[in-house]
């Protein structure tokens, strides 16, 4: 049992929450959605972007989904930007 000690293990550990980088996407919205979502950001005391994070987030979470995406974005090879995109152009 001392082979066990010393063999390697492997982590597959996403660091991405700790990366300070940002990136820019583009969405389309309805603009009668925007209205009510900027209404939502304005009440919370957020910005637009930081709205549309902590709910994409939040589904997410609700979802359960949080490792698929991290799984399909790996097996597609798109860029993180091409998977917030799609999470953010489901319907609202």
């Amino acid at each position: 049992m001392a082979d066990d000690l010393t063999k390697p293990y492997l982590a597959d550990i996403d660091f991405a929450f700790i990366a300070p980088k940002t990136l820019r996407v583009n969405i389309t919205v309805p603009e009668y959605k925007l209205v009510r979502i900027d209404r939502a950001a304005k009440a919370k005391g957020i910005s637009r972007s930081a709205f549309f994070v902590d709910s994409a987030e939040q589904h997410i979470k609700n979802m359960g989904i949080a490792n698929t995406v991290r799984k399909r974005q790996k097996k597609s090879m798109l860029p993180q930007s091409a998977v917030v995109n799609a999470i953010l152009s489901g319907p609202l």
